[in-house]
């Protein structure tokens, strides 16, 4: 069997033959991917060799296409994220790894300890966040003054953490917000009885399907991180009632979220979203929705036929040119914030909202409003081209 054949078998002496390749690799050799795409006669031959040569390296599936795509702008990011981190946990031999990045490119083997650490890091933090909910405050970070010490000290959580899964069904509670967390570490399955869980303000790109099977989940915010899409299986929280995902990068988000028939409050502003699914109007529980500062030039009439509890709808600075008519069947519905829109007109039904106390609409290109608006106790119309000489009347009823 000659090296090329042992590179692509299943045994494990393949395994170390792909190991050894992976020490010596450059990241000039990355470019044998597209190659070899090119090359594959057939679909299940590129798989194959496609999933040979991905085993190299133990990464998520963002991070190998991250990497596959552009060598230099993954060790970028990877940098990045390595010097948000508090300086008293990034060892001397780390800070020396960033310094070298600064001189050149570096190798593949070193790029992979530099991400490997992030991973041990991160696993740290999410220690000590569980430490402290079990009231044992431990020095985690403690004499950690390498690389390997962190990795060393990573896999000890790992081995604790299976060891002492009966101890982890106590934990309700989790925040690990503010951490400058790039991963979440695969042991959070084993909270299986979290009901808040706060990750806010760290560094994540993805979130983990596993997520979604934290089935007691009551309050969950991923809010003011790098996230550009969230997976399906967060529609399977169905006990969940506050969502917050926030200043993200989410250009969309699944149509499985209809699914959260336990919702209250669903915050999705300043993100790049350009449509939301029709299944939100499933979401009959939900009493607040927030989606200000997006890319939205459309609703899904859906969003006014289905949720019978809302209260606050947030529309503010989108591409709305209209909105649909149905949203004046939103019975319970108090506040909307349509203002920084590029609204021509308003639909008559508005009218019909009868809980309705605050409407802004100010900041669009109106030229007339339905006249039942006027009693409102607060309405914004401020920079519209409008004239109150041409408010639109009630039609009149045909005489008898």
């Amino acid at each position: 069997m000659n090296l090329c054949s042992l590179f692509f078998s299943n045994n494990d002496l393949g395994a170390v033959v792909r190991e050894n390749l992976f020490q010596s690799m450059e990241p000039s050799d990355l470019a044998i991917i597209p190659q070899i795409q090119s090359s594959t006669k057939g679909i299940s031959e590129f798989r194959m060799i496609w999933s040979r040569i991905a085993s190299l390296f133990d990464y998520s599936i963002d991070e190998k296409k991250s990497l596959f795509r552009n060598y230099n702008d993954f060790v970028k990011d990877l940098v990045l994220k390595i010097n948000k981190f508090p300086e008293d946990q990034v060892p001397s031999d780390i800070l020396d790894a960033l310094d070298q990045c600064k001189e050149g490119t570096p190798s593949i083997k070193q790029t992979n300890r530099l991400r490997k650490f992030v991973r041990a890091r991160d696993a740290l933090v999410f220690w000590r966040g569980i430490a402290k909910q079990l009231g044992r405050e431990e020095g985690i970070f403690e004499s950690l003054d390498s690389a390997d010490a962190y990795l060393s000290k990573a896999k000890e959580f790992a081995f604790w953490m299976n060891k002492n899964r009966e101890l982890l069904k106590k934990i309700e509670v989790l925040k690990l917000n503010n951490q400058q967390l790039a991963s979440i570490p695969e042991e959070l399955r084993f909270l299986v009885n979290l009901r808040i869980l706060f990750l806010h303000g760290n560094q994540l790109t993805n979130i983990p399907e596993e997520l979604g099977k934290l089935s007691n989940l009551v309050r969950l915010s991923i809010s003011s991180n790098f996230l550009t899409e969230i997976p399906d299986e967060l529609g399977d929280l169905l006990n969940l009632k506050w969502l917050s995902i926030h200043n993200n990068r989410l250009k969309g988000i699944p149509a499985a979220l209809g699914k959260l028939s336990s919702l209250e409050r669903l915050s999705l502003q300043n993100n790049d979203l350009v449509s939301v699914p029709k299944e939100l109007g499933q979401l009959s529980q939900l009493k607040t929705l927030r989606m200000e500062s997006n890319q939205l030039d459309s609703l899904p009439k859906e969003l006014g036929e289905g949720l019978p509890s809302l209260k606050v709808l947030s529309l503010k600075s989108n591409l709305l040119e209209s909105i649909p008519q149905e949203l004046g069947l939103l019975p319970n519905l108090e506040s909307l914030n349509l203002s920084q829109n590029s609204l021509i007109s308003i639909p008559e039904e508005l009218g019909q909202l009868s809980k309705l106390k605050r409407l802004y609409l100010d900041h669009n290109r109106l030229t007339v409003i339905p006249e039942k608006l006027k009693r409102l106790q607060v309405l914004t119309l401020d920079n519209n081209p409008l004239s109150s000489a041409l408010l639109i009347s009630e039609p009149k009823r045909p005489c008898s």
